[in-house]
């Protein structure tokens, strides 16, 4: 089964430049890292401005009309708030005909290619559903979504979390590339990787640098006995 695929960096790259076919709504945390703090003051002069008060799920038009021109939609969130996740599908819905085709989302790297496989329904993973509150209803409802659309139209949710302390460092790591691994018709170098003991996570980075080198020097055997697909998924996940 044909899987067209591009990698990680020129996928984001593409999105945010805005690409022919292709526009990109990117759901970031707003609560993590680099807060700068706004007064109560500032900020309600800019609700006043430009806040378009509506509750429910009906998105309002003026809301979406103002959304429309743009190539890149960055939306702040509450953590662990279902009803965000279900606004966020409707968002992602209304604003498929406006050429939105990119969900980014604060989830680690190393799960990328488990969400394209979900979105999509490819079945590789026929037990895993992601957790409710960390976007379970949001993936889903994409999911659906796609399931009436052709191929080519579908919206692709992408994990862009290159910070891998956040989620428990490089044990957690060799966990999804061993999930990953169980999908190729040989491990090649991975099976050797995953034999060693989890030690210091400066000694896994190492490790993970080896397998990062190896991968390189074998593409081309690699590429023929897993698919390209394959190839460049599992090398961006070492990679990045």
């Amino acid at each position: 089964m044909k899987r067209e695929r591009h990698k990680w960096g020129a996928r984001v790259a593409r999105a945010a430049n805005g690409a022919a076919t292709a526009a990109a709504l990117g759901a970031m945390v707003s609560g993590c890292s680099g807060v700068t703090e706004v007064s109560t003051l500032e900020l309600e002069g800019v609700v006043a401005r430009d806040g378009v008060p509506f509750a429910g799920q009906a998105i309002p038009a003026e809301f979406l009309d103002r959304l429309s021109p743009y190539r890149v939609v960055v939306v702040g969130e509450t953590h662990l708030l279902v009803e965000h996740r279900e606004l966020m599908a409707a968002l992602v819905q209304q604003l498929h005909s406006s050429g939105f085709r990119q969900l980014l989302l604060e989830w680690p790297h190393m799960v990328d290619w488990l969400l394209y496989d979900f979105v999509n329904d490819r079945g590789l993973e026929p037990d895993w559903r992601p957790n409710v509150f960390l976007g379970g209803v949001l993936i889903a409802a994409i999911r659906e979504f796609n399931s009436s659309l052709p191929e080519d139209q579908r919206v692709q949710v992408r994990a862009i979390d290159v910070n891998l302390e956040d989620y428990g460092g490089a044990a957690t790591f060799v966990e999804a590339i061993q999930a990953l691994s169980r999908h190729l018709p040989d491990p090649g170098p991975i099976a050797g990787f995953l034999t060693g003991g989890y030690g210091t996570p400066e000694s896994q980075a190492d490790r993970i640098r080896r397998l990062r080198d190896e991968l390189r020097a074998l593409r081309s055997d690699l590429s023929a006995a897993w698919g390209s697909y394959w190839y460049d998924t599992v090398v961006e996940l070492v990679e990045v």
